[in-house]
């Protein structure tokens, strides 16, 4: 990946992403957690929250090779998103009170900006695979992937 405009301490999480973004179940995992830290501190990430799940769900999609209808360099962007909000120690530190997520907040803008057109295919995907593919789940049957509108 061409290094962009990238804020601070991104860049590095970058080429990080693009070297794990093969490793699907990796990348599960890395939701998981990420998804785990944003429920604890979903009032400090309250800006983002709602983002920060999309990019969630994206990525879990597309690790299940449930929703592929996205470029890597997308994925990767969503993927280093998500590294970045677990490193406890990046540019402003998660642990200071008031202030730990601003870069956080700031890198998942960033990364919601970058990939919004990929970002609205996912939710119009979502949106009609939804129901349909959750019955699916329900009853056991494996749904078919990327059924577009």
């Amino acid at each position: 990946m061409t290094q962009r405009n990238y804020p601070p301490g991104f860049s590095r999480v970058i080429e990080r992403a693009a070297t794990r973004v093969k490793d699907h179940k990796g990348v599960a995992r890395a939701v998981e957690q990420a998804s785990a830290k944003a429920s604890k501190q979903h009032k400090r990430l309250k800006a983002v929250h709602e983002e920060l799940g999309i990019l969630f769900r994206m990525l879990k999609a597309w690790s299940s090779g449930a929703y592929r209808a996205v470029p890597v360099r997308s994925i990767t962007m969503a993927l280093a998103a998500v590294l970045y909000f677990l490193l406890p120690l990046d540019f402003i530190p998660d642990f200071i009170l008031g202030t730990g997520f601003l870069d956080d907040i700031a890198v998942i803008g960033f990364v919601l900006q970058s990939i919004g057109k990929d970002i609205d295919l996912f939710r119009q995907w979502e949106g009609v695979n939804g129901d349909e593919r959750a019955a699916m789940l329900a009853e056991g049957i494996e749904p078919p992937s990327d059924k577009m509108p």
